[in-house]
Formats: C-alpha cells, sequence, structure tokens
C-alpha cells in the first residue's frame, strides 16, 4: 500500500513539473525560421499582497492559442526569489524570466490567476489587454511585465467580516540588460542577432 501511494505521489509530481515546464524552453534549443515558431522572452514579476501561486495568461488575438506562464509557483524555477512571509516590496519583486516558444503571430496578456493549495483560486478581477507579436525564427523580448497586488473591500460582510478582492496594477519596464543577461547565460545557442527588442505599451 505504501509503494502504491508513494509511486501515486511521485507521479503527480513529475506531472506538475511537466506542466510548468513546458512554459520554457531547453538550454539546447535553436531558432529555426522553417518552423514557424518563434520565442516570448519577458520577465515576470509581483509584488504587494497574496501568498499564492501566480499565472499571466496569454492569448491569441486573432488565433485560439491559449497558455498561461508561472509568474511565481512552487514547481516552476525562480530567478527572483519571494519572502517567506508578509508582503512582497514593490522594490524588490519576485519572479522569473519566461521564455516561451510560440507560433508566429499576433498575442496578448489579458489576465492573471492564482492558486493556492488544490481548491483556492483567485481571479484578476478585471482584464487588460498587453499585445505583442512573435516572429518565426526570433527570440522577441517585451520587457518586464510587474503585477502589483493589492486587496480591495467590496462593501460586503460574512458574519461581520469585510470582504475584499485582489486588485492590481501593472507596470512595464524596459530591463533588457538584467533579462537578456539571465536569457543568454541559459540560452548559449541563441545569437545576438537573432533576439528584437519590442517593449509592449
Amino acid at each position: 500500500m505504501n509503494n502504491i501511494k508513494l509511486s501515486t505521489l511521485i507521479l503527480l509530481f513529475v506531472i506538475l513539473l511537466t506542466g510548468c515546464a513546458a512554459s520554457n524552453i531547453k538550454k539546447d534549443y535553436l531558432l529555426d525560421e522553417k518552423k514557424g515558431m518563434g520565442l516570448l522572452v519577458v520577465s515576470l514579476v509581483r509584488s504587494g499582497e497574496g501568498n499564492f501561486g501566480m499565472f499571466a495568461d496569454i492569448q491569441g488575438v486573432n488565433n485560439k492559442y491559449k497558455n498561461s506562464v508561472p509568474v511565481t509557483d512552487l514547481f516552476a524555477s525562480s530567478d527572483w526569489d519571494c519572502p517567506m512571509f508578509g508582503e512582497i516590496p514593490k522594490k524588490k519583486p519576485c519572479g522569473r524570466l519566461a521564455v516561451v516558444e510560440m507560433p508566429k503571430g499576433e498575442y496578448e496578456f489579458y489576465a492573471w490567476h492564482g492558486r493556492q493549495g488544490t481548491n483556492f483560486t483567485i481571479e484578476s478581477v478585471k482584464k487588460f489587454s498587453k499585445k505583442f507579436n512573435i516572429n518565426a525564427g526570433k527570440a522577441t523580448y517585451i520587457g518586464s511585465i510587474h503585477f502589483i497586488i493589492s486587496r480591495k473591500e467590496t462593501g460586503e460582510s460574512i458574519l461581520g467580516i469585510p470582504v475584499s478582492k485582489p486588485t492590481f496594477d501593472i507596470e512595464i519596464r524596459n530591463m533588457q540588460d538584467r533579462d537578456l543577461s539571465i536569457f543568454y547565460k541559459k540560452h548559449p545557442n541563441i545569437a545576438n542577432e537573432k533576439v528584437q527588442i519590442k517593449i509592449i505599451q
């Protein structure tokens, strides 16, 4: 019985790791224009409230593509670690450099969601649109997306306790010196001329 439980836990752990790893490429990855694929390169960071795993949601503008990219998550590597307790300082956000292989086309970050444990899910209370384009055979750096999370009371209460919902602001910064330094160390086979800078608005 113990062996069955152990095998089940190991299988679950591998599945979770594989799901998160799908948002990143392997170290020896090579860009090939003929495949019609390119790379999204973006640092995703967060500050403020919330001790939960956070994911940024992408969708295609004129296609059916959808993906959720880890910002902070137990099963995804981190380039800038979160504190164990308390709020995350705005001047020291945590998160990671995400590198995602995608078909050429137009896309947008449009929402985020959070996960704590297996049953508790948080969703962004408002949608947004941060559009970008992916070109075949190119890695496109679009900047650093900083999610600043806070809570806002709804005016409702449960058993006398005020109900609040997460709200957020977004800051976009050009952090190419920092981010691309990490990118080239992780993916040494990708030449400088294959990387284009197109900071989103």
